[in-house]
């Protein structure tokens, strides 16, 4: 069931300061889905966000959930000291805590959660049949998991212009690269969880909508994302497209209202309780 775009506060409001573009960019999409997510687990007490990166749903939610203890795991501590510092800012560094661990190695959460939050992590594993059974076991009796990953993926131009026809051409290429290194991303996420050891309760596809005509954290998020795709795909694209790619490139950084922007992706947000409980319920 899509769900539309809704911003809770301009780009770069105070829960938001000082984060990446993307993460400005995208301010409304993370309210909403953090919103949607605390709605369905009111009285958690301890929350688990998988693949925490910048914290930015660990934060929020513990900011959501006053009663919850909130662990932030990640493969790498690259974020803990901005992510504290975004927590102590927000007045919930002490219901926050990070930890390093690998989603691949042998997980051990030192208490059982009753919410597990996943976003965009899973999909990097190696198994994630095997994690989400191993996280079954680990969850409270009726805790939930919510794993968002994407289900549209992003594009920014016009469809219908040369330069969205050779930005579709050149994500083609990355998005085929992709499914051969990750085969789930994209995936079947509803399907993959149900498979892996749980009762799917909810899934709600959040549509992601932005203008980056209006400068700011959109257009550096949009062009960034541009920048990647054809350093990417370059050497493998026709050379009428790679210049196509490189004028909107150079006129987003002059111009970016003159750009033919028609940002547009999704992710599914998808609730689940271990499969264990189903028959009680």
């Amino acid at each position: 069931m899509p769900h539309g775009h809704h911003h809770h506060g301009p780009p770069g409001d105070h829960a938001y300061a000082g984060l990446p573009a993307e993460t400005l960019a995208l301010a409304g999409h993370w309210d909403e889905l953090l919103d949607w997510v605390a709605a369905r687990a009111p009285r958690a007490r301890a929350v688990v966000d998988l693949g925490a990166g910048t914290g930015i749903a660990a934060v929020g939610l513990a900011r959501r959930l006053p009663a919850a203890q909130v662990t932030a795991v990640d493969a790498s501590d690259a974020y803990d000291e901005a992510l504290m510092r975004d927590a102590d800012r927000l007045g919930v560094a002490s219901r926050v805590r990070t930890v390093v661990a690998d989603l691949d190695g042998d997980l051990q959460l030192d208490t059982a959660p009753d919410l597990l939050f996943a976003s965009n992590c899973l999909h990097h594993v190696a198994d994630p049949g095997r994690v989400l059974r191993g996280l079954a076991g680990a969850v409270t009796d009726d805790g939930l998991m919510c794993v968002v990953e994407v289900a549209r993926p992003m594009r920014f131009l016009t469809a219908d212009s040369p330069a969205g026809a050779a930005e579709r051409r050149a994500w083609d290429l990355v998005d085929t690269r992709l499914r051969a290194a990750m085969p789930t991303h994209g995936g079947d996420w509803p399907r993959i969880v149900a498979d892996s050891g749980w009762e799917v309760v909810d899934a709600h596809e959040f549509t992601t909508r932005v203008d980056p005509g209006t400068g700011g954290p959109a257009v550096t998020w949009a062009t960034d994302h541009l920048r990647r795709v054809l350093a990417a795909t370059r050497e493998h694209l026709a050379p009428d497209d790679v210049a196509l790619l490189d004028d909107v490139v150079d006129r987003a950084g002059r111009d970016p209202a003159g750009v033919g922007w028609d940002v547009d992706g999704s992710r599914i947000a998808v609730l689940a309780r271990p499969a264990r409980t189903a028959d009680t319920r």
